[in-house]
């Protein structure tokens, strides 16, 4: 969100990371395949019932599953639109040679992509926040119906300020600058 400058500056300063590839691969693509295998096998094994049972905690079950099943579309997409393309395609070095930032925003000035990852963006915020929340209970941590509604606002809280980011970034990348520093801009 802090424009041009910044993200190429850290871009760089990440593929400077020695063993970078492996280092995705072991602690980022792994962790997440096992996640999403074993997502989607608790998720087959258990039935959905918000529309007979319409409670809050009915629809944030299923909220989680759907959120999961969208999000291994959109990581699938985002590691090859962006992780993929850059390298393992002849252009895609070139792509970032001028700017990864410049890149990155060519993908977010098509409308339908920026509706794309700001469906992913809100559908990863949600899922990571009501995931914790979840993980709060099954836990142990929060037991009661005191503490299960206060870890409940503060997971509520977490989605809101995740989802600010992530579309504050994607505006920005959209507009060509952060949107609330230039509100007519």
């Amino acid at each position: 969100m802090a424009g041009r400058p910044s993200y190429d500056s850290v871009y760089a300063l990440i593929n400077r990371i020695p063993l970078l590839l492996p280092l995705e691969i072991i602690f980022i693509i792994i962790p997440l395949g096992f996640h999403a295998i074993y997502g989607v096998t608790i998720a087959l094994s258990n039935r959905t019932n918000p529309f007979t049972y319409p409670y809050t905690d009915n629809w944030r079950y299923t909220l989680q599953r759907l959120t999961g099943y969208f999000l291994i579309l959109f990581i699938i997409l985002h590691l090859y639109f962006i992780w993929g393309h850059i390298r393992f395609t002849a252009g895609g070095k070139d792509a970032f040679a001028s700017s990864a930032y410049d890149f990155v925003q060519s993908i977010l000035k098509d409308p339908s992509f920026m509706v794309f990852y700001t469906l992913g963006v809100t559908a990863a915020a949600f899922h990571l926040a009501n995931g914790l929340w979840i993980s709060c209970m099954t836990w142990g941590i929060a037991l009661s119906n005191r503490a299960r509604n206060i870890a409940g606002w503060i997971a509520a809280l977490f989605f809101l300020l995740l989802e600010f980011i992530g579309i504050g970034a994607i505006q920005a990348f959209y507009a060509g600058h952060p949107v609330w520093l230039y509100p007519h801009g």
